[in-house]
């Protein structure tokens, strides 16, 4: 949290200073805006990068879907044989289905835990990806400056957000295999 307070004050001295020197805001002054968000999930490496993930989580996604049927029928053998079965055994049977559901909540849990972490992972690897290909544009076209959306306070954002620019090369650059 501290981090992101930190970039945002710095942003905005950044662009203090920017208003505070009206030599460099002159015409010639080349600015653009990139949404990293949207570059991200706008790029086929976001696609490519769900598709791995979900090929490794599918045996441990198969699994809890297993026991959910399993907890499912045990609900429903019990309510089925409620009636002709002793208080000892009902308890049991209880017993038995709260410890299941223990199991299930805790792999689940276990489950989304990991499979954030690999989606941070991941995702970290695509920002990387997305903030290479936009420096290595920013440089070819020659900008000043290049913002990312969320931090601006103000831009023109038809004339100078360059997302699609970078969502395309980033197609390109994934066709490539690099």
């Amino acid at each position: 949290m501290t981090l992101r307070f930190s970039l945002i004050g710095s942003v905005l001295a950044l662009l203090l200073a920017f208003v505070s020197q009206p030599v460099l805001a002159g015409p010639g002054l080349k600015i653009a805006v990139v949404d990293l968000q949207r570059a991200a999930s706008g790029s086929p490496y976001a696609d490519a990068a769900r598709k791995k993930i979900d090929v490794e989580f599918r045996k441990r996604d198969r699994a809890l879907i297993a026991k959910q049927k399993q907890i499912r029928t045990r609900e429903e053998d019990l309510v089925r044989r409620r009636a002709t079965m002793s208080d000892s055994q009902l308890a049991k049977g209880n017993q038995k289905l709260r410890q299941i559901r223990r199991e299930f909540k805790r792999d689940l849990s276990e489950f989304n835990d990991d499979r954030n972490i690999r989606n941070n992972e991941e995702l970290q690897k695509l920002q990387r990806v997305v903030i290479e290909e936009t420096q290595l544009l920013a440089r070819a076209e020659k900008f000043d400056l290049v913002l990312i959306r969320g931090i601006v306070v103000y831009a023109n954002h038809k004339k100078m957000d360059i997302t699609d620019r970078i969502i395309s090369r980033l197609d390109k650059r994934f066709k490539s295999g690099k």
